[in-house]
Formats: structure tokens, sequence, C-alpha cells
């Protein structure tokens, strides 16, 4: 089955058991089951993987065959994490609540979080009192969405243009990536992830250098990221 959206939005929406990516020109949508595929990430420094196609040679050395890769949250000068990553239930780099400069700092932040099978986006402030036991953790920042709201400080006015991509959890509990090549605004991302993907909550995940890899198409390989995201084949 083919759909058409604007040419330069990938989404990937992960429905309960399976997910389906839309990618334009001649969008063709996939859906797999998560019994069959699942989630990984590479992080830097701790693996030495900051670029995509670096992480792609990596799962298919371990026999993965990964079906999407993009790159994950905000991160420091030198790749360095500038919040909260837990990975295998191992915390790798602690919760930043902090205060600063950037859309990092924009708060209300969040953290994007898998607990028992169960995904949640929450705020920094809601993560730091529950500290849920999760399995895989990753925060960024601003929170786009809360509870179907766009973020306070979001103007629909804005100029600030540039490739930017999220992540988001439905209405009815499943995960989308929202990836624009072409130049958008925060206010329009919330937007389009609360409108068009449906999600409750959606965390910001980074603009500029915003760079996808999958079977079918690749954007900005030449990026290089505290963190890749990759979605593979069991």
């Amino acid at each position: 089955m083919k759909i058409y959206l604007p040419f330069f939005l990938l989404c990937l929406l992960l429905i309960g058991y399976g997910y389906y990516i839309s990618l334009k020109p001649n969008t063709e949508i996939y859906s797999y089951s998560l019994n069959d595929y699942g989630i990984k990430i590479f992080t830097y420094p701790e693996d030495g993987i900051a670029d995509l196609i670096s992480a792609q040679l990596k799962l298919e050395s371990e026999n993965d065959s990964p079906v999407l890769l993009t790159n994950g949250p905000i991160f420091d000068k030198g790749n360095k994490h500038l919040g909260l990553v837990v990975r295998d239930g191992k915390e790798l780099s602690p919760l930043n609540l902090e205060d600063g400069k950037g859309n990092f700092y924009l708060k209300p932040n969040g953290v994007f979080a898998i607990e028992n099978r169960n995904v949640n986006i929450l705020p920094t402030s809601s993560y730091a009192e529950m500290r849920p036991s999760v399995s895989l953790a990753f925060q960024s920042g601003p929170l786009l969405l809360h509870e179907g709201k766009i973020h306070p400080s979001l103007s629909k006015s804005s100029k600030s243009k540039f490739t930017r991509g999220a992540i988001g959890v439905t209405q009815d509990g499943k995960v989308a990536f929202g990836l624009f090549k072409e130049r958008t605004t925060l206010y329009k991302l919330a937007e389009h992830m609360r409108d068009d993907l449906n999600c409750h909550s959606a965390l910001y995940l980074d603009g500029a250098i915003t760079g996808f890899l999958t079977p079918r198409e690749s954007f900005n390989l030449e990026g290089r990221y505290a963190m890749v995201i990759c979605i593979v084949k069991k």
C-alpha cells in the first residue's frame, strides 16, 4: 500500500507489536511484529560508534538486520551525553537537572523511557521523582508535547527552521518518529507529532544534524552523534 505525504517527511510508527515507515516520494507502508524486530542504541564514547554507517556495519557484523538508523538526542561538544542515558538497565550518563542555554535546557525537557515493555515520555522533573526501573531511557529537550499540549515556550510564528527529528508516544501507546529532511520550526514539529501522528507526548531529538538510514533511503550520513537509535530485525 502506498500513501502520499509531504516529500520532506519520514515517519516511523511503532504499532503495539509492529511498526510502519512512511517515506516520500512513492511512500510505502511497512509493518513488522516487535516479536521479530527490536530497538537498539549505540552510544559514544562507550561503543566508539558515532555515525550511522559505523552503526550499520557493527549491527551487520553481529548478524543483525537494521531497518532504520537515526540520531539520538541532543549532545554536548565532543559527542558527550548531555543528559540521562540508560541501556540494558545500566545508567551510562546521569539525569541532568541543571539550567542552561539551548534547546536541551528549554524546560520542561523530558525523558523517553521503556519500563517492562511499556513506553513513556516523562517531564524530567517527574522522572526524577519517580526514578522508574527502566531498561532503556534517554533525556533530551524540549518536551515538545505533554498530555497533548505543545510546549508553552514554542512560538507559532518562529522563524528558526532546521532539519529536525522527534520521538513520540501516541494516544494508544504506540511509538512514533518524525524526521524532517526539509527545514521546519519546533512548533511545526510538535504540531505534526500531535495532529498527524496522534501523539500525546513527544520529545525533541535534535536539529540541523538530523540523519537517518534505511535500506531504501538515507539522509546526512556525514553526521556524528553521541547516540544512534537502531530498529533491527531480531
